[in-house]
């Protein structure tokens, strides 16, 4: 499953991606990469006023020159629809318990999938976030390791 990153420069940029498709709960984005429908990906959808970057897995609906539709996964839609409320204005998000630093320190994950190098993008008291392009299935227990290895050597 890849990791979709999806920026926007405002909460509006989001709204058009969402709004201009006439398939409601849907996500048009123009990109240089390639997929094809049936495609499942985890979006990692960020915009200002979206204080958390929010991931929801998705399947492609359709996928042609440049231009790509995701349609959020079942189990995802309330997450979906509670950044689409937070875009327009409507609810705002929690306020975090921890401030945030931005830190990117090397993390070594394993779990029975096998094991990936990520590294952590910004962390906190109450967590990180840690940014890799492939994840574990939801529900996986998953060892880390941070930080370079005791002799000194990355992962």
């Amino acid at each position: 499953m890849n990791l979709v990153s999806l920026r926007y420069r405002h909460r509006r940029d989001f709204l058009r991606a969402v709004n201009g498709l006439q398939e409601r709960g849907s996500i048009h984005h123009t990109t240089r990469a390639s997929y094809r429908a049936g495609d499942t990906v985890v979006l990692d959808i960020r915009f200002p006023g979206l204080k958390v970057s929010s991931l929801v897995r998705a399947t492609v609906v359709s996928a042609g020159a440049g231009e790509v539709v995701f349609h959020p996964a079942a189990d995802d839609t309330a997450t979906f629809d509670h950044i689409c409320q937070v875009a327009a204005g409507k609810v705002s998000p929690p306020p975090r318990s921890h401030a945030r630093f931005p830190l990117a320190i090397p993390v070594d994950c394993r779990s029975d999938e096998g094991r990936m190098v990520a590294a952590t993008e910004d962390v906190s008291a109450g967590g990180a976030f840690i940014a890799s392009p492939d994840s574990p299935r939801i529900g996986s227990r998953v060892r880390l390791a941070f930080g370079p290895m005791p002799d000194g050597s990355r992962y």
